[in-house]
């Protein structure tokens, strides 16, 4: 019976830090958001200096399909 107990606190716990985690993530996503459009922006302003940064062809194609989702 006691282990139960503590079982299910250790749950509510867990639960609570997941929410206020998901929480979080929800209140900065606006911020988030912005700062990935300004990026975007960017990078279709001055391409060289991003094609310079972006050397590695996995970032790349990471850049490239995150520029077309949110382009």
């Amino acid at each position: 019976m006691v282990l139960n107990c503590v079982v299910l606190y250790i749950l509510v716990v867990l639960l609570r830090g997941v929410y206020r985690l998901l929480k979080l993530l929800y209140d900065l996503l606006p911020f988030v958001s912005k700062i990935l459009l300004s990026i975007l922006w960017l990078s279709s302003m001055f391409p060289q200096i991003f094609s310079a940064v972006f050397r590695s062809s996995i970032l790349l194609i990471l850049f490239q399909l995150l520029q077309s989702i949110l382009l």
